[in-house]
């Protein structure tokens, strides 16, 4: 759907909303097949999320040949992330990517993607591929739209994701300098200046080279 079309919907629901929600406690009856879409982001809006999945699928079902075809595509995504379901709020997002490239919500998809990943993925201890996923549609998302209105969130998002991979590796320094295998926390010390040097595990990590330097092989003290 088209930008003006969706804030014309948009207005449109308000209106429906407005002056059927408190006169009608049946409203879904009441509302005919197109506007069911109208249902599934009242579900919504009112954190029924398990019963709009059903509604925006049972539309989608039923119309796909529908103008809010991409908005319920979306809207079905962001009800499996109320739900913590990232996995499947992913899967419909990608879906509305690739289907609906021209969609109003096609950039904000974009973005909940890599909110999914980081939100899915695990504690640092533990492997941090979706954590990397999420910044590389980050940077993906910020290549591509420059001036988007989603810029200050997902530059948000980016710092958060470099963070956790940062603190990742500065875990791995922590555990080599107990273990005394000064070697391996001095290439790890520069992977981390390296990769991630904007971070605040970058400091800690000066601190601890300046440290460990006089326990250093003489090619490494230079």
């Amino acid at each position: 759907m088209s930008k003006n079309k969706f804030l014309k919907f948009i207005s449109s629901l308000i209106l429906i909303l407005s002056t059927t929600i408190l006169c009608n406690h049946n409203l879904k009856s009441r509302l005919d097949f197109e506007n069911d879409f109208l249902w599934g982001v009242y579900l919504f809006e009112n954190k029924k999320c398990d019963k709009a999945v059903e509604a925006f699928k049972s539309f989608i079902s039923k119309s796909y040949a529908s103008e809010y075809i991409d908005d319920a595509i979306f809207y079905l995504g962001k009800s499996y992330y109320c739900l913590e379901q990232y996995a499947d709020g992913i899967t419909h997002f990608r879906t509305l990517i690739s289907d609906y490239p021209e969609s109003f919500f096609s950039e904000e998809a974009h973005y909940l993607i890599a909110e999914g990943y980081y939100k899915q993925s695990p504690g640092v201890e533990l492997d941090q591929t979706s954590t990397q996923i999420a910044l590389e549609t980050l940077e993906n998302l910020l290549s591509a739209n420059p001036s988007s209105d989603i810029r200050k969130k997902a530059e948000d998002l980016k710092k958060q994701c470099r963070e956790k991979l940062a603190k990742k590796i500065f875990l791995s320094i922590e555990l080599y300098i107990k273990l005394k295998e000064w070697k391996s926390a001095y290439i790890y010390i520069n992977k981390l200046l390296d990769e991630y040097p904007e971070t605040t595990y970058s400091a800690k990590a000066i601190v601890i080279l300046k440290k460990i330097k006089s326990k250093l092989p003489t090619n490494l003290k230079e």
